[in-house]
């Protein structure tokens, strides 16, 4: 453990004193047995939850549209664009 922990130090940059370091150790031993406890776990075939599989979905149907109409509720206009604020 000591040594992942120097090698994990250097690699963020950290300078920890020796209470630090066993703080760190503490809680990195402690992540680490839960971590094995995780790994065991036997999830079985049960497929993924996902669920947008229960969502009941509209029909994607086009509808017209007056195009003046709708460039009337815009603050700004170009021609039949819609002028927004210049980035950089």
């Amino acid at each position: 453990m000591k040594g992942e922990l120097e090698y994990l130090a250097d690699l963020v940059l950290l300078e920890l004193t020796r209470e630090e370091r066993r703080e760190v150790a503490k809680r990195l031993k402690a992540l680490k047995s839960i971590l094995k406890k995780l790994e065991s776990v036997e999830v079985g075939e049960e497929p993924p939850f996902l669920p947008t599989l229960r969502l009941k979905l509209r029909k994607d149907e086009p509808r017209a549209f007056n195009v003046e109409e709708l460039l009337s509720i815009v603050p700004k206009v170009k021609g039949r664009y819609v002028k927004g604020p210049k980035t950089i």
